[in-house]
């Protein structure tokens, strides 16, 4: 996945940020959420990568509206499941 970062911000960092940058990084968000929860074998991981699939939608929206959709993305696929994973080893 750090990989994928890397190449897709070098590859973006020539063609300009103003471009649909933001789909593409939460489709990957949503690869590697899917991924961690089929490992440890948490619903609401994959729950939350299956709510990501819609990324697609937002390369039709403006670079604000995407940048708004990305911090969305990263607040339904890490802090809330983090926050539950957290509950649940505390219980």
């Amino acid at each position: 996945m750090s990989i994928a970062y890397f190449v897709l911000s070098m590859i973006l960092s020539r063609q300009g940020w103003e471009t649909s940058v933001f789909p593409f990084f939460i489709m990957l968000y949503g690869l590697g959420t899917f991924i961690s929860g089929c490992i440890i074998k948490f619903r609401p991981l994959i729950v939350a990568a299956s709510l990501l699939r819609y990324s697609d939608r937002t390369a039709y929206a403006g670079y604000d509206y995407q940048m708004l959709c990305a911090a969305a993305a990263i607040l339904i696929s890490y802090i809330i499941p983090a926050y539950m994973l957290l509950n649940k080893a505390n219980e």
